[in-house]
């Protein structure tokens, strides 16, 4: 059986403890989050995928799955052979993608890079965002919201770099966030 390194970190406290002391070359996560699927990368040299997460909220009609336990969590989970590429079957997606993110960020020691977040038929939009509270670029697409959600949505985020809204780029100077 082919371990990953993400598969050791979920062994024992003295495994996660070897992965996050070995040296990798993950430079940081991608999220993507919409009403039908949420997508979690780790992303290696040249933005290449080095692991991946897929969740949705359908029910499965497969067996081939097992549980995965992550930080305490359990989650229902197909694994592709090549252990690179997980789907979760998850009813609380804003939970569990956390759970996913704060565990890479925690053993890999690496930043969330970009988000890219479809509000548009989510209605608890706003519980996505301790997952991604701080990243380096924002990709927002918010049709549907009040200037009041999207002013609530900015005041609890901090980007670094770049910020885009309905795919136009919002300046620094124009645009408020934490920092």
């Amino acid at each position: 059986m082919k371990f990953s390194r993400f598969d050791f970190s979920l062994c024992s406290k003295r495994c996660k403890r070897l992965v996050q002391v070995t040296r990798h070359n993950f430079i940081g996560i991608s999220i993507e989050i919409n009403y039908l699927v949420q997508l979690v990368w780790v992303r290696g040299p040249g933005g290449k995928e080095c692991l991946t997460w897929a969740g949705d909220q359908l029910s499965w009609s497969t067996k081939n799955y097992e549980y995965t336990k992550i930080d305490g969590r359990h989650m229902k989970t197909i694994i592709r052979a090549s252990r690179k590429s997980r789907w979760i079957a998850t009813q609380t997606p804003e939970i569990d993608l956390k759970v996913i993110v704060d565990h890479c960020k925690e053993i890999f020691r690496i930043p969330i890079h970009d988000v890219e977040f479809n509000t548009d038929r989510i209605e608890n939009f706003m519980e996505y965002i301790p997952i991604f509270s701080e990243c380096s670029t924002m990709y927002l697409q918010a049709r549907n919201l009040s200037e009041e959600d999207i002013e609530a949505f900015k005041d609890q985020i901090t980007v670094e770099y770049k910020f885009y809204l309905n795919n136009k780029r919002i300046k620094r100077n124009k645009f408020y966030w934490n920092k």
